[in-house]
């Protein structure tokens, strides 16, 4: 059995909390795509120095749960959502070899099997409720938080992760929430083959700018919307690079935007 001392981590998500706290969440296991990851939270209190020991937040062994992240809702709750799929059932060095014998076929992670789950916790998440599949249409995935947008609206990005080579098919949309999370409605990016980890950024009101990692490995891709998020512009490539690593766009104080990004893209 693994420990979270033993194992890869990717995928980290900070949030700062009401209290000064932080918390922080990742996934941890032999290797993504396995049934051995799963979601981890620690905590760095107001004032210290030391971050606390990391838990186990999420438990289901038969799935990778993967692509963990917090919000802090004006309610006053924590919000924990993260993926979770389902896996081969054997190490990954074993599934290349019954592919290579001719035993098996397709990749070794079944992201078109995920779902999106989330885990309510009313005390800054040192405790958590019960697990809920948010999102359960196949190949539901989330990167980004969500965005609390000037009129209220909950916004979240996410994509679908479908069963092709190099997950060329995937496509991006939004999902909006007008109640504070209760139900949500689904919008379509256009033309978003490809184009994923969508970080959206309000830079006025009801004027939305989204940036989004590239399967192709080339250049960071934009899109706009302008009426909150229901309808977007194709994305278009811009001169950033982009090597198919995960973004994050964020509008500072100043009314600009802080983009981080791998400097590196294939063309």
């Amino acid at each position: 059995n693994l420990t979270l001392a033993d194992t890869n981590e990717e995928a980290a998500n900070l949030l700062a909390l009401p209290s000064g706290d932080l918390l922080c969440c990742w996934f941890a296991g032999s290797r993504e795509g396995a049934s051995d990851v799963q979601i981890a939270v620690a905590r760095l209190p107001h004032g210290a120095d030391c971050w606390s020991a990391p838990t186990v937040v999420s438990e289901d062994a038969t799935r990778s749960e993967q692509n963990p992240l917090l919000i802090s809702a004006p309610s006053g709750e924590v919000w924990l959502l993260y993926t979770a799929q389902e896996t081969r059932g054997v190490p990954r060095e074993e599934w290349e070899r019954r592919v290579r014998a001719g035993e098996a076929e397709g990749g070794y992670t079944m992201q078109w099997t995920a779902e999106i789950r989330r885990r309510i916790s009313r005390d800054e998440g040192r405790t958590w409720g019960p697990v809920e599949a948010l999102f359960g249409a196949p190949g539901s995935f989330c990167r980004q938080p969500i965005r609390i947008l000037s009129n209220g609206d909950w916004l979240l990005p996410m994509y679908y992760s479908l069963p092709a080579a190099g997950h060329a098919d995937d496509h991006s949309v939004v999902q909006i929430s007008t109640d504070r999370g209760e139900t949500w409605t689904e919008y379509p990016v256009p033309e978003s083959r490809g184009r994923v980890h969508m970080s959206v950024v309000e830079v006025a009101p009801g004027r939305l700018v989204a940036f989004f990692r590239s399967r192709a490995a080339d250049r960071i891709y934009t899109s706009r919307s302008e009426d909150i998020g229901r309808t977007w512009t194709a994305p278009v490539r811009t001169a950033l690079p982009n090597n198919n690593a995960s973004i994050q766009a964020l509008r500072l104080q100043s009314g600009r935007i802080a983009l981080i990004h791998n400097h590196h893209g294939a063309s």
